[in-house]
């Protein structure tokens, strides 16, 4: 039987997606779905995870950790304050990176579908 901070691990692991957990990983998310974790918990989750990834991106400057910040984003205006701070701290090496954190803010579906940071606030 899984416990809590092993199904904390896998969320963490799949960056939320349960549908990328289910995928992936069939046995182990019926497991996760017994555990009947309310929606409370997995945002605390992932608002733990976010700060963690802010953290990582004032010490490393990676730009894959603010892509990630973003799949975790809770969408408060203190949280769009941090996604902005941190792009004080990206390293911006090459223009994949450049054009990588500009999806991110923009988006990366049609404009449509409002996919984007900036849709945000």
């Amino acid at each position: 039987m899984m416990t809590i901070e092993e199904a904390k691990d896998l969320y963490i692991k799949y960056d939320g997606s349960l549908f990328a957990l289910a995928r992936e990983e069939k046995s182990k998310y019926e497991e996760y779905k017994s555990l009947e974790i309310s929606n409370e918990v997995e945002e605390k989750w992932k608002q733990e995870q976010f700060l963690i990834l802010y953290e990582q991106i004032k010490i490393t400057g990676d730009a894959t950790l603010f892509n990630r910040m973003y799949d975790y984003l809770e969408k408060s205006k203190n949280n769009i304050a941090i996604m902005e701070n941190a792009l004080n701290y990206i390293k911006y090496d090459t223009l994949d990176i450049k054009a990588s954190v500009a999806e991110t803010i923009l988006g990366r579906k049609d404009i449509a579908v409002r996919s984007g940071l900036v849709f945000c606030i």
